[in-house]
C-alpha cells in the first residue's frame, strides 16, 4: 500500500520555485496567500508578502480543484485547470488574497515558502500601496529596494 501524501501548497505561479499561492499552516498555524514581490540577483533570497486567507481553507480549494484528479504525492501541486470555470474561480479568489495582503499581509524573507511559516513584517499602512504596486508587476523587483523594510537578521 501506498503513503498518502497530499500537497501542503498549491502554487499557481513557479519560477525555480513557488511564486504565487497558498499554503496550508503558513501564517501562525493558519492557511495563508503568498506571492513573491522582490528577490536578490539570483533569485535565492526571495521576499513574500503573505496574509491568512479564512475561507474557502486550503483544503476547501485543494478539494475544488482535485475533483476528479489524482493528487500529486509531493508537498507543493502546481495545478492546471479542468475548465473555465476553474480559472475563473482562481483569478477571482487570487484578486481577494491580493487585496488581503496588501492591507493586513506579512512580509516574509525566505528562500521558500512553505507550510509552518514564521511570522514577519508587518506591511503598515504606509506600505500599502508599494506593496500593491509590486503585486501588478510581472516581474519582483529588486530585493535592495526592499531592505529598509526587512526584518534585521536577529528577527530571522
Amino acid at each position: 500500500m501506498k503513503p498518502t501524501t497530499h500537497p501542503n501548497l498549491i502554487a499557481f505561479d513557479y519560477y525555480d520555485g513557488p511564486v504565487e499561492g497558498i499554503a496550508a499552516e503558513l501564517m501562525e498555524g493558519e492557511d495563508g496567500y503568498f506571492r513573491v514581490i522582490a528577490w536578490d540577483d539570483r533569485q535565492d533570497e526571495r521576499l513574500f508578502v503573505a496574509a491568512k486567507i479564512g475561507s474557502p481553507s486550503f483544503s476547501q480549494v485543494l478539494t475544488l480543484l482535485g475533483q476528479g484528479r489524482d493528487m500529486p504525492a509531493t508537498s507543493t501541486w502546481l495545478p492546471t485547470f479542468a475548465s473555465e470555470a476553474d480559472r475563473e474561480m482562481v483569478a477571482q479568489l487570487l484578486e481577494g488574497w491580493r487585496k488581503l495582503a496588501c492591507q493586513s499581509g506579512v512580509l516574509l524573507l525566505t528562500r521558500s515558502v512553505g507550510a509552518k511559516q514564521a511570522s514577519g513584517q508587518p506591511v503598515v499602512k504606509q506600505l500599502e500601496k508599494r506593496v500593491a504596486a509590486a503585486m501588478r508587476r510581472d516581474t519582483p523587483e529588486a530585493l535592495g529596494d526592499w531592505r529598509e523594510y526587512l526584518p534585521t537578521k536577529s528577527s530571522r
